[in-house]
């Protein structure tokens, strides 16, 4: 009868041995599960990686009174070149935007993202907010007012 008895413990402890490594065995596989679709989300939705955003951009065109001037064209009595404004963009969302032309400058600020327009907020002293529109495919940045606009391309 013990003997019996003492088989029915260690099949019954071998059942709960299987049990229990099956049940560790679905969870890893449930876990792994998760992080590989985490991973593909953070593929497909743009969310999960950095802002494309974020990086250098130099001065493309200049709008003026509907005319058009491109980089190399006189404009202002200077020739235009690409570094004649520079807007850098940061991880932080803080901003750089600096001016080679007549009256060299610098602004200082924080931007915000929303959809496919850039708002940069200059610090205090640098005066008001300005608003860019973002174009993903050509990596611009356009900023038009009344009647004077900016265009900025991505370096």
């Amino acid at each position: 009868y013990k003997l019996v008895q003492l088989l029915f413990h260690y099949i019954y402890e071998y059942v709960l041995i299987q049990e229990f490594l099956l049940l560790l065995y679905h969870h890893i596989l449930h876990i792994l599960f998760l992080l590989i679709l985490s991973l593909l989300s953070c593929l497909i939705f743009p969310c999960c990686s950095k802002n494309e955003m974020i990086g250098t951009y130099k001065l493309y065109q200049i709008i003026e009174n509907g005319k058009a001037y491109e980089l190399g064209d006189e404009w202002d009595e200077k020739i235009l070149t690409k570094d004649f404004y520079t807007l850098e963009l940061y991880e932080d969302e803080s901003f750089l935007m600096t001016s080679n032309g007549n009256d060299s400058f610098f602004v200082q600020g924080t931007w915000k993202q929303s959809e496919n327009t850039l708002i940069l907020t200059p610090a205090p002293q640098y005066g008001n907010p300005m608003s860019f529109t973002y174009d993903k495919n050509q990596q611009t940045l356009t900023a038009v007012g009344d009647d004077f606009g900016t265009v900025l391309k991505k370096e």
